[in-house]
């Protein structure tokens, strides 16, 4: 099947949504909880005062570890496939999930008072390594198929994306969906205090599912005619 007859669209999606997502973070922010504004915050063991100082350093490690988890993945996948071109898509991909989920507590903090807090961090961060883990499994298919073919033109490279994806959707569908359905349980019975955290990391295995095939492969064929025109 050619998938990517079709890139316009999941572009346009991405585009639409990315939008959407920017607007509401710069217009609405976020609505922090107490870890991250410092406050007074009721413990079993009483009282417990988190200083603004605190927070601000909870906001300051939190933007590091992102920093440093995006940059460790790029140089890892760009070694491992031996091309940079897969780790700059893999981490644009990766960065497209991250600021849509980011967009959607933005939306969701605006309309619905949904705080964000460490474990949404935690969240972001499961976002990362997940849609890079579906990314790789995309991206060793088309490595495996352009040994089979000497792929070098980018024609040729399409017919390769487009069976790499035929190969791998079934099985990235089947995987995601094991955790969707898992996710959607706990959300429904699961405690209180804690649904915040799963509606979280259900926005970012939807969306890390869609653009491990949709963006991140896509990505590959603009690389290629942006860089690789010789």
């Amino acid at each position: 099947m050619n998938w990517l007859k079709l890139s316009p669209i999941y572009f346009f999606i991405s585009f639409m949504l990315l939008s959407v997502s920017v607007f509401s973070i710069v217009k609405y922010g976020f609505n922090l909880s107490i870890e991250f504004t410092g406050g007074t915050v009721t413990t079993p063991q009483g009282f417990e005062y988190v200083g603004p100082s605190i927070g601000q350093e909870t906001i300051r490690k939190t933007i590091i570890s992102i920093v440093l988890a995006v940059a460790t993945l790029l140089i890892y996948i760009s070694f491992t496939f031996k091309k940079l071109k897969f780790g700059v898509c893999a981490i644009m991909a990766t960065l497209h999930d991250s600021l849509i989920l980011l967009g959607s507590f933005s939306l969701l903090g605006h309309f619905f008072n949904l705080q964000v807090d460490l474990l949404f961090v935690t969240a972001v961060l499961t976002t990362l390594s997940f849609s890079v883990h579906d990314t790789i499994v995309v991206f060793d298919r088309i490595r495996e198929l352009s040994k089979l073919t000497g792929t070098v033109l980018v024609t040729n490279e399409k017919s390769t994306i487009n069976q790499a994806i035929t190969d791998t959707i079934v099985r990235s569908l089947n995987n995601s969906l094991t955790i969707i359905f898992m996710l959607l349980a706990l959300l429904l019975m699961g405690a209180e205090s804690t649904k915040p955290f799963i509606l979280a990391l259900l926005i970012g295995t939807i969306i890390g599912t869609y653009s491990s095939t949709f963006t991140a492969a896509p990505l590959l064929v603009i690389w290629s005619k942006l860089f690789n025109k010789k």
